[in-house]
């Protein structure tokens, strides 16, 4: 049994920015509900246009800039404008560590040396296989790895269902009279925390927070013994858990996945078909990983070892040693209308590119991208219908599509073993590249591949 607030109950999304500036200047900006706006607007263009890769999610500008009350002091937020749209920002964290946050639409990237450029700035981040930020970030002097963030994801086609409770706790969600005990809790497993009750309903209050995906576990005594705010990103159906937590007293009795997997059911509720979330330490990242979802990216922090001239020899930048957190990778595909899935464990023994024209026929594009699996790392759900083909050099191959909206999903050929998945069904713009390009002499003209591919006739 749980209880949760009506969805109804939750916050505006603001009007955006409406002015001009040139994005060859900047202004440092003082916090106010269209500047968030504005840098919100911008986490949902990078949603739009890298996926899985964008580097921030609308609830954590708003989580990130609303916890604590009283701290615009020691920021200093910086904004690029064109045509009334922020198109990059910056966000010096002056609290000790000077850590500099950042976005910028890809096709502003000229703007990454300005934004770093940044002479306070002490430490400031890229991805660990992003070749092109880390070297923006050593011509800064930036060049000592530390800690890295893992960046999780999990498909959510369908709504899990909740472990049992433990006898008097029950899931719920919060209210306006809970902020007392929700403020608690956050201190309690945070400590030391500077999140106060007025901090809390400040973020109550900035969009897209919902009552009704603040989930937690309430214990017999009335207490709340884990917890697991949600933001929702509607327009692209992408939930994020931040944060999460279990007070000490309550650990080891599986409450931490249990108010999680609540979590998960509430976004899926309210429309969500993905989550994402955000881990550092083992116990974490190993949490998520038991509730389906997988690492796909790493954040890493560069420290900046001294001040450096933006005309200075480019120093080498040293290759981040991550932590040594078991990478399960589980990966979940799918037919458009979504009742054919597969759930995949483990890497794709290849990945190929053909040329055929029976793949440019199946796929309706200029070639097919496919990944093959053992069978026995392959889970199938749904019904599927079979064609039957046999290829130009006499191999009969299965193809398994939806009767119902009719994409091929996977197939299976009789002279090798294994399952061959279609990339696209995975829809997962962090999937391994091709490794191998066959059937070339029907490649389009116009057609470029990665130099490092191996070519077949």
């Amino acid at each position: 049994m749980f209880s949760v607030n009506s969805v109804g109950i939750g916050t505006v999304r603001p009007k955006p920015l409406r002015w001009t500036a040139p994005t060859s200047s900047s202004s440092y900006v003082r916090l106010t509900p269209e500047i968030i706006a504005g840098m919100q607007q911008l986490a949902l263009e990078q949603r739009r246009l890298l996926g899985r890769r964008a580097p921030w999610h609308v609830g954590d500008v708003a989580w990130g800039l609303r916890q604590h009350e009283g701290r615009e002091s020691e920021w200093k937020i910086r904004l690029w404008v064109e045509d009334g749209r922020v198109v990059a920002w910056s966000w010096l964290k002056q609290d000790g560590r000077d850590r500099l946050e950042h976005d910028v639409h890809p096709e502003h990237l000229h703007l990454i040396d300005e934004i770093l450029a940044e002479p306070a700035a002490r430490v400031a981040f890229a991805y660990e296989d992003d070749a092109e930020r880390r070297a923006a970030l050593a011509r800064h002097g930036f060049t000592q790895p530390g800690e890295a963030m893992h960046f999780l994801v999990r498909d959510l086609a369908e709504s899990p269902e909740p472990p049992p409770l433990p006898d008097g706790f029950r899931f719920r969600t919060v209210d306006a009279d809970d902020v007392p005990e929700r403020v608690s809790i956050h201190r309690e497993v945070w400590a030391p925390s500077r999140v106060t009750e007025s901090s809390y309903a400040r973020v109550r209050a900035e969009w897209p927070y919902r009552e009704s995906l603040d989930c937690v576990v309430e214990a017999p005594d009335g207490r709340f013994a884990a917890y697991c705010l949600c933001w929702a990103d509607d327009e692209h159906r992408v939930g994020e858990f931040e944060p999460v937590g279990v007070r000490a007293e309550f650990r080891r009795r599986g409450l931490g996945a249990a108010v999680c997997t609540f979590a998960l059911q509430r976004l899926h509720a309210e429309r969500c078909r993905e989550a994402i979330v955000y881990c550092v330490t083992e116990p974490a990242c190993a949490l998520y990983q038991s509730l389906g979802f997988r690492i796909h990216a790493s954040l890493v922090e560069y420290s900046r070892l001294g001040q450096r001239s933006r005309m200075s020899p480019e120093p080498t930048l040293s290759k981040p040693t991550l932590s040594k957190i078991p990478l399960v990778s589980t990966r979940h595909a799918a037919c458009h209308c979504e009742q054919l899935r597969l759930t995949v464990e483990g890497e794709p023994v290849r990945v190929s590119i053909c040329h055929c024209l029976a793949c440019q026929r199946r796929t309706g594009s200029v070639f097919g991208v496919q990944a093959r699996f053992d069978a026995e790392q392959v889970t199938t759900e749904g019904a599927s219908r079979q064609y039957v083909r046999v290829s130009d050099d006499g191999e009969k191959g299965t193809f398994h599509f939806c009767p119902d909206c009719g994409a091929t999903v996977f197939y299976t050929a009789e002279a090798r073993p294994g399952i061959v998945v279609s990339v696209g069904a995975f829809a997962d713009p962090s999937f391994p590249a091709p490794t191998m390009s066959a059937w070339e002499e029907r490649r389009h003209s116009w057609l470029r591949l990665p130099d490092d591919i191996e070519h077949v006739s």
